[in-house]
């Protein structure tokens, strides 16, 4: 059977204003390209940093300089969406109105460091970003095992239970709701990770 030959091409072509994380401003024009001429922009889809840069034919690192809000944008005009993205490591961006305004646009907030931190931190950013409406964009995680070869026998691995065996328990001592913690644990999860 003949199959056509995508002819899709990614939105770019126009002169968008970014935010650095330092909060100061730079235009990027975000290079127009067809996807069968580019075949590497395939295999960087699940790396929004890497794409932004392509997209933006930018060096390695430079999306690191991004505010969350403009790597957004970059993504769409470079035809990705949103709810693709997952921003990992959330919890380090102070601003949480930046929380609220990445979830609003359909992207995932990650809170990954359960575990390496006070129990007690991280149900009270979890709580803050429930009372805010975050709970259906909201993703838990935590950074644990660690194979560390400067240590012997490579260290102390942490185990995967901290979630389930402190975290969770901590949560519903505050009152969250068993619907509320299955949506963070199970449906939230599926539909970031589905395809």
């Amino acid at each position: 059977m003949n199959q056509p030959s995508p002819t899709i091409i990614a939105l770019g072509g126009e002169e968008i204003s970014i935010r650095l994380a330092d909060g100061s401003e730079e235009t990027v024009k975000v290079r127009l390209f067809k996807l069968a001429e580019f075949p590497e922009y395939l295999r960087r889809v699940d790396d929004e940093e890497a794409l932004a840069e392509f997209a933006c034919a930018k060096e390695p690192g430079w999306a690191a300089t991004l505010d969350l809000d403009s790597l957004l944008d970059i993504i769409e005009k470079a035809g990705g969406r949103p709810d693709r993205f997952i921003s990992i490591h959330t919890q380090a961006e102070p601003d949480f109105d930046m929380h609220k305004a990445v979830a609003a646009r359909g992207a995932w907030i990650e809170y990954d460091h359960i575990g390496s931190v006070s129990d007690e931190d991280v149900v009270t950013m979890i709580l803050r970003a429930l009372d805010a409406g975050l709970e259906t964009q909201l993703l838990l995680s935590h950074d644990r095992g660690w194979f560390d070869p400067a240590q012997p026998g490579g260290g102390i691995p942490q185990p995967y239970t901290h979630l389930v065996d402190h975290f969770l328990p901590a949560l519903r001592e505050t009152g969250v709701s068993e619907t509320t913690i299955a949506q963070l644990t199970q449906d939230n999860p599926f539909r970031a990770f589905a395809r």
